[in-house]
């Protein structure tokens, strides 16, 4: 088998030895000692290229035949300016023509053919990239199938990975590896030593973000070998600049031998920041297998988790179940809203990234429409029923309930037929519903009964039910426009005297109508009594004399003519003479008393009746008077009241109160405030800018904490006040701001 793989091996190297360009072999210089770094075919296997020393390295130039298309996705993406986009092999071992050049991936690259015998097969499989120190923006995009494998001298050092090394400024974010096979062997003597991880076997002042791989690393190697699941080993030289490894993931299971320094993120690490990575590939060396790391020094590591078991020694960092791994609240600090996501159904129950997930959805439908699709102008959506089924590219499916995070933008305030989009991640669907207006149930008029004098004015007012009807307008109408008018705003004109209907009805249905009966009068301003004949110059009066059972008809000239109002007469002295309410008079007993004609707006007019004592010819007994007829004039006088109940204290002003906690939570801003002395409410204002005119929205809670919608991405300023049970108000307090993911 070996003289196979060597005969294949030689083969290989005449093929490219046309199109290879050989350099120098990458030699850097660390703090003690000069290594070689890279892993190259006459490095890895000298017996092949027997002329080059242990110094040299061949940069090959594999053979480029595309692979088949059905391996690439077609979608065109857009490549920021600056940047380089690579979609295959080629242009992925294009990167060593310019080491400080800025890359974009935009396709998966599958380096599947690097395995032993395979077409980019270089002898060893993938020769790593060696001094990079531009970057490679994987833009969610995978690296598959990376082939790395060989007998290594052990006296020589050897940097393994995409990446040999990367340098001072090396920014590596968005990248997946997945299938990655790794599988050297080298002596345990001599000066040599192997730096391995997926993406890189060493760092140096770089960065990598918001990566993983998944595969297989096999060592056998040293003590002090850097073996790592994302990065062999990395180094700060004493600074936090650019130095980080930050929202990363490791699925490869790692078994090394006779090594020490082997982790599940990183193997060796001096001054780096590791924060908000996770682990749950087994790394495998005895008792030397760090879960998170293998060795660190002067480190700042935070937010780490790894699976129980998934090292052979203790990690710094915390340890937790599989049900824990897949719980999303044991990720206290990882952003979910941007970076994160926790997706089960794709068959990677573990946080994935948003920007570059392992497994990635290629698309959803809407497999079931909620079950409602008819809506008043107003309501809220209702996804009760509705279920989306999502079709991921390793050709997983599932259905999954709809919620309000994967709607895109709606209005229920819009009459008709509305698409209603849904998104997960960035694929879409949508269904369709219907928005109804919502129809006025019920006009109430402020006045139902209304008495107006000639010439005045008066305002009614409708109030529509419900409140939140689609069209709210009144269109006003009176039954008879001769008796009063009324114009578009409920406001009335008294023309003439008489009766008539004033009639609001719905502009939306026209059957929805409410009324006020409304009486025109004309008022009296003079009044006189006409049967003033005999002046009585002892009494200074005029006088009529009527004798006992006699009677007398009154009639007045009221001013103006068409005065609507009422006449009321009253005698003095009912036992000379009574009047009836038409002014009719008749005499009872001998005596004077003054009659007295008076209208409903306060004219009055009089004359005196004089019953002699003659007893005159026998007449009808007299009717009895209604009460009302004789009723004597009097005025209501409320002078002497007195208001008796006790006086209620005097109100308390509430204390101040302030906001205390802001959070944002997706698109909810959680207000938390202190409790004032004396408040029975809080009122509670949000804006978009610190005058409090724009965005505003606001509400009155009685406890001490409360939320409202709120758009990402946007500042917000809150204040609170504090509002007794009387309803005083307390000053408001300091506004609070806060920027909102």
């Amino acid at each position: 088998m070996k003289q196979v793989r060597k005969s294949l091996s030689k083969i290989v190297a005449v093929m490219l030895t046309a199109a290879m360009l050989i350099q120098p072999y990458g030699v850097q210089e660390t703090k003690a000692e000069k290594s070689t770094y890279g892993i190259n075919n006459p490095v890895i296997t000298s017996e092949i290229h027997p002329n080059l020393n242990s110094t040299d390295a061949l940069t090959s130039s594999l053979d480029m035949t595309s692979a088949s298309s059905d391996d690439f996705e077609d979608d065109e993406e857009e490549i920021p300016q600056g940047y380089t986009a690579i979609d295959s092999i080629d242009g992925l071992a294009g990167i060593r023509n310019d080491l400080n050049g800025k890359y974009i991936l935009t396709k998966d690259i599958d380096l599947s053919e690097t395995k032993y015998g395979g077409m980019y097969d270089s002898g060893n499989g993938w020769s790593p990239i060696e001094n990079f120190a531009g970057v490679l923006d994987g833009n969610g995009h995978k690296i598959k199938g990376m082939h790395i494998f060989g007998e290594l001298e052990e006296s020589k050092t050897y940097d393994v990975g995409l990446f040999a090394n990367l340098n001072r400024g090396a920014v590596i974010e968005r990248l997946g590896m997945t299938g990655v096979d790794i599988d050297v062997t080298t002596g345990d003597e001599g000066d040599g030593h192997l730096n391995i991880g997926a993406i890189t076997g060493r760092g140096y002042k770089c960065s990598i973000s918001e990566c993983y791989a998944e595969g297989t690393i096999s060592v056998k190697g040293k003590e002090g070998d850097d073996i790592g699941g994302i990065i062999g080993s990395m180094d700060g030289e004493g600074y936090y600049e650019t130095e980080k490894i930050n929202d990363c993931y490791n699925l490869i299971n790692i078994q090394a031998e006779d090594t020490k320094n082997v982790g599940g993120i990183c193997g060796n690490l001096y001054y780096i920041e590791l924060k908000k990575c996770y682990n749950i590939g087994k790394v495998n060396d005895g008792n030397n297998g760090g879960a998170i790391f293998g060795w660190q020094i002067f480190c700042s590591i935070s937010d780490c988790l790894y699976l129980v078991g998934s090292g052979t020694k203790d990690s710094e960092g915390t340890p937790l179940t599989e049900k824990q791994m897949q719980d999303l609240n044991w990720y206290t600090n990882f952003d979910f809203i941007d970076v994160w996501d926790i997706d089960s159904n794709s068959g990677i129950p573990y946080p994935q990234l948003k920007r570059n997930p392992q497994v990635r959805l290629k698309g959803i439908k809407v497999k079931y429409n909620p079950a409602k699709l008819e809506y008043n102008q107003g309501d809220r959506i209702s996804l009760r029923g509705g279920k989306i089924e999502l079709q991921y590219e390793n050709g997983k499916t599932a259905l999954v309930s709809m919620d309000e995070t994967m709607l895109g933008h709606y209005d229920m305030m819009k009459i008709g037929k509305q698409t209603i989009e849904v998104k997960r991640l960035n694929k879409t669907a949508s269904f369709t519903i219907n928005v109804n207006p919502i129809s006025v149930k019920q006009i109430t008029l402020d006045k139902t009964q209304l008495v107006l004098k000639k010439g005045e004015t008066a305002t009614l007012t409708a109030t529509i039910s419900p409140e939140n009807a689609t069209n709210k307008d009144v269109e006003w109408s009176s039954q008879n426009s001769s008796i009063a008018r009324i114009d578009q705003n409920g406001k009335i004109t008294a023309v003439s005297p008489g009766n008539t209907v004033i009639e609001a009805k719905s502009e939306s249905t026209g059957t929805v109508i409410a009324t006020c009966n409304l009486s025109v009068i004309v008022t009296c301003d003079s009044l006189s009594i006409t049967n003033k004949t005999v002046w009585d110059d002892d009494a200074g009066e005029y006088c009529i004399t009527l004798n006992t059972g006699n009677t007398l008809q009154l009639k007045c000239d009221v001013s103006p003519s068409d005065a609507t109002e009422g006449i009321v007469w009253q005698s003095e002295n009912s036992m000379v003479a009574i009047v009836n309410a038409q002014g009719g008079v008749t005499a009872v007993g001998p005596g004077t008393t003054k009659i007295t004609a008076r209208s409903e707006s306060g004219e009055r007019d009089s004359i005196y009746i004089y019953v002699p004592r003659t007893i005159p010819t026998p007449a009808p007994a007299p009717t009895v008077p209604n009460r009302e007829e004789t009723e004597p004039d009097t005025t209501y006088d409320d002078s002497s009241y007195t208001h008796n109940a006790k006086q209620s204290k005097k109100p308390v002003r509430p204390g101040n109160t302030r906001v205390k906690k802001l959070k944002s939570i997706k698109k909810r801003l959680w207000v938390q405030w202190s409790k004032a002395k004396n408040a029975k409410y809080y009122q509670v204002i949000v804006a978009t800018n610190k005058s409090f005119t724009k965005g505003l929205k606001g509400g009155k809670l009685t406890g001490l904490r409360g939320w409202c919608k709120i758009k990402r991405k946007k500042t917000y300023y809150v204040k609170v006040r504090a509002i007794s049970s009387t309803g005083l108000v307390g000053k408001w307090s300091k506004a609070k701001k806060i920027k909102c993911k």
